[in-house]
């Protein structure tokens, strides 16, 4: 599914920005690592990260909503287009499983500290 949807979203941004405008790239000083040491440097304690999954069921309409709440991929991104992407979006996930129901099981973590009385 995120390849088909990557390559339809590149496809349609490309149109809607010609400057060949992308999406950000990862900014240095993020993820677990990074978290931790930002709560130890600021005088937590017992810091720790932990990370788990979680399945969940996306309907077409889903992720035709969940796209469009994005800054990537929003109805101003695509101007014109989006009817357009929307039906290509629709016709490329319905040809990787008919049925339109798509599972994924998403990522999640989170860090923690204790902060000293």
């Amino acid at each position: 599914m995120e390849r088909a949807e990557f390559q339809l979203r590149v496809r349609f941004e490309s149109r809607a920005r010609p400057s060949g405008g992308g999406s950000a790239q990862p900014q240095p000083g993020s993820g677990p690592a990074h978290y931790e040491l930002v709560l130890q440097e600021a005088g937590f304690e017992d810091v720790a990260s932990y990370t788990f999954a979680e399945g969940h069921t996306w309907t077409i309409e889903a992720i035709i909503g969940n796209l469009y709440s994005t800054s990537f991929c929003s109805k101003n991104v695509l101007g014109d287009n989006s009817a357009a992407f929307e039906a290509d979006l629709r016709a490329a996930l319905l040809a990787l499983d008919p049925s339109g129901i798509y599972c994924e099981t998403m990522g999640f973590g989170y860090t923690i500290g204790r902060k000293p009385a």
